[in-house]
C-alpha cells in the first residue's frame, strides 16, 4: 500500500469522523453492488448468445501504481480471436490482480487457454467475454 495522499489511512484519517468513515464505506459498498450489477446484466443480456470457442493473442502484463485507494497492481491486458462464419473477430480484455503470484498464474492460464465468446447473432463482431469463463482459465 502506497502512503501518500491518497492511501486508505491517509483517507480514512481525514475523514475525521464517523459519520464521514460510515458514509465512505457505503459509497464503497455501493461501487461493489453496481460492478456487480454490470456483469450480471451482461450475462443476462447475452445468455442466449451463442458461443465460440475463442483464442488468446498479444498478453501483456502492465504495472500500475497507485490505483483507486494507493494499492498497487499489476493489469494483465490481451486480446481475443474468434472466427464466426468464416469471418475472423477481435476483441480485448483486461483482468488486475494485487499479488504477483496471481498475475503469473493468470498470465500462463490465459496463454495457454482458449477462451469461450459469446457473440451477438446479429451482429458477430459483438463478442464478449464472461468474467467467471475468463477466471476458469487459470
Amino acid at each position: 500500500m502506497t502512503l501518500g495522499l491518497f492511501s486508505l489511512p491517509t483517507i480514512i484519517a481525514r475523514l475525521g469522523s464517523w459519520n464521514a468513515i460510515l458514509l465512505g464505506v457505503f459509497a464503497m459498498a455501493v461501487y461493489f453492488v453496481i460492478v456487480t450489477a454490470i456483469e450480471k446484466i451482461r450475462k443476462i443480456r447475452t445468455k442466449n448468445w451463442p458461443t465460440t470457442a475463442g483464442a488468446t493473442c498479444d498478453v501483456e502484463k502492465e504495472f500500475v501504481p497507485g490505483g483507486v485507494n494507493g494499492v498497487d497492481y499489476w493489469r494483465v491486458n490481451f486480446h481475443y480471436t474468434y472466427s464466426v462464419g468464416g469471418t475472423d473477430y477481435k476483441g480485448k480484455y483486461h483482468v488486475n490482480f494485487t499479488s504477483d503470484s496471481m498475475r503469473e498464474q493468470a498470465l500462463a492460464g490465459i496463454t495457454r487457454g482458449p477462451v469461450i465468446v459469446h457473440y451477438d447473432p446479429a451482429n458477430p463482431a459483438k463478442g464478449v467475454l464472461w468474467e467467471d469463463d475468463v477466471w476458469n482459465l487459470w
